[in-house]
């Protein structure tokens, strides 16, 4: 027998469960990158050798150096890559690392795979 708070409380979750939904299919939109794009070709060139400075990145994908800054900033707006400054001498060089992909992950998804996890 289904009491009034049991239905209540499942209709509580199910509108929970839609609402984050939501929400990482907003996030996941907002990260997307065109397939055949300057960013997306940036940004696997940047997974496969973090930390390289953005003058190397330059020069080992043979672009200009302004379409490369203006991936690395559209990725990072995105919050696709992080920067690392170093000052190795008075020149600082700006050095480009993938996020983990934890990361991207939404707060409350996490929460939600931690309890499921933890049931079993």
């Amino acid at each position: 027998m289904v009491e009034i708070g049991d239905f209540v409380t499942a209709k509580k979750e199910k509108t929970w469960r839609r609402t984050l939904r939501g929400r990482l299919k907003r996030r996941l939109g907002r990260a997307k990158i065109a397939k055949g794009s300057t960013d997306e070709k940036v940004y696997n060139f940047v997974c496969r050798n973090p930390g390289m400075c953005t003058y190397m990145i330059e020069k080992k994908m043979g672009m200009s150096g302004g379409r490369v800054r203006h991936a690395l900033q559209q990725l990072n707006e995105r919050k696709l890559i992080k920067f690392k400054f170093v000052r190795t001498s008075p020149r600082i060089k700006k050095l480009s690392y993938p996020v983990e992909a934890w990361k991207l992950v939404p707060h409350g998804l996490k929460r939600v795979v931690r309890k499921i996890v933890l049931k079993k």
